[in-house]
């Protein structure tokens, strides 16, 4: 939660299609922030397990949803709900991984 209080509150994106930018940021600093501190833990490698294999098996379901979507497409509180989901946290935080 300590990574909200720059990916998501003052730094955020402009609608909720990107919400999967803050929580995979989120999700991805609190595996960073504790490998820092703990080298030993190889946090760094634990993320694999924790979130990118359980979240590759829930992607690859009909079900499924890209990360990002179009703006018009999020316009009620349940469509904003239905976002909070491991493709927007765990997926969201693999891309990131990838990314870095």
């Amino acid at each position: 939660e300590l990574a909200h209080m720059w990916f998501g509150n003052l730094v955020t994106t402009r609608w909720w299609n990107d919400l999967w930018l803050n929580e995979g940021f989120a999700t991805y600093v609190s595996y960073l922030g504790a490998n820092y501190a703990e080298p030993t833990w190889n946090m760094k490698d634990l993320i694999v397990l924790n979130e990118i294999i359980g979240v590759m098996a829930v992607d690859a379901l009909a079900s499924s949803h890209p990360l990002s979507s179009k703006e018009e497409d999020i316009q009620r509180p349940e469509d904003i709900s239905q976002l909070f989901d491991s493709i927007t946290y765990s997926k969201g935080a693999a891309v990131l991984r990838m990314l870095s």
